[in-house]
């Protein structure tokens, strides 16, 4: 397997898109664990099809030359995803709500839904193009990142933008907390997330501290149950393992299989 992952050079759009990666799986099976992560995935397919339920997402290679588009929305619940067969594909994970800042999405992705793209979309057919060209990986990377930059029409939404500077700073912010800070009501806050986010705040807040956990590996486990704003040790340990099915141990235990930190929703 090839993997190929970077983040975005300009810095307008890194505040969108957390990384776009490069996978190639040459005839091979490859089956992995995700963890449930706050972004939504735009993937990019060739010679590939793809089925996707409530705990595991196949992708199988075929020959039909296709080339597929798939929008896939926030996961809330661990799923083991497979390779088989000869697969190239290319993935952009937008942060949060930052979607709506490059297509006139509505929340029909939302919610583990998936989001079929007509053949003719302008990325899709940029996608074949550089697909079909003698690029490197890089370049192809470097291609995708030029189109989304050059499309990216701001779509400003007031009490999100607001709610994720706040928690972009520190992830410790309960629901009463950051309806007093930016003085909206918890009614408003909520009615936001579940429309654009597709989960409630505690929902979000919950995720972002198991991402942080998967990402905080230098310290132990009380040491990490403090720095995320857990109540105690064995607070953090049910609410990791309410998510996810597992212990922070066990999950902390295994490698990532992709070697790069920018992928660590690939955990």
């Amino acid at each position: 397997m090839k993997l190929l992952s970077k983040t975005p050079d300009n810095p307008e759009l890194k505040k969108d898109i957390s990384h776009i990666y490069y996978l190639h799986c040459e005839n091979e099976e490859m089956e992995y664990s995700i963890y449930p992560i706050n972004a939504n995935v735009l993937m990019f397919y060739q010679n590939a099809d793809r089925q996707l339920d409530t705990t595991k997402i196949s992708i199988k290679g075929n020959n039909k030359n296709d080339f597929k588009k798939i929008m896939v929305g926030p996961f809330n619940k661990p799923k083991i995803v497979k390779y088989s067969g000869n697969i190239k594909m290319i993935g952009i994970v937008f942060k949060n709500h930052a979607i709506y800042n490059f297509d006139d999405f509505n929340e029909y992705f939302l919610n583990e839904k998936q989001l079929h793209s007509s053949a003719d979309s302008s990325d899709l057919i940029l996608f074949k193009n550089t697909m079909l060209s003698k690029k490197t990986p890089e370049e192809m990377l470097l291609e995708m990142e030029k189109y989304f930059l050059e499309n990216k029409k701001p779509i400003h939404h007031k009490v999100l933008d607001e709610c994720m500077d706040l928690i972009g700073e520190e992830n410790n912010w309960t629901l009463s907390q950051l309806s007093k800070e930016i003085k909206v009501s918890k009614k408003t806050i909520i009615k936001h997330f579940n429309k654009y986010l597709g989960r409630t705040p505690s929902n979000f807040l919950a995720v972002e501290k198991l991402r942080s956990s998967l990402k905080t590996k230098s310290i132990n486990l009380t040491g990490l149950a403090y720095e995320l704003g857990y109540y105690d040790q064995s607070h953090m340990v049910k609410s990791i393992k309410k998510i996810t099915g597992e212990t922070p141990s066990k999950i902390r235990a295994k490698k990532n299989i992709s070697g790069y930190n920018s992928l660590q929703w690939l955990q």
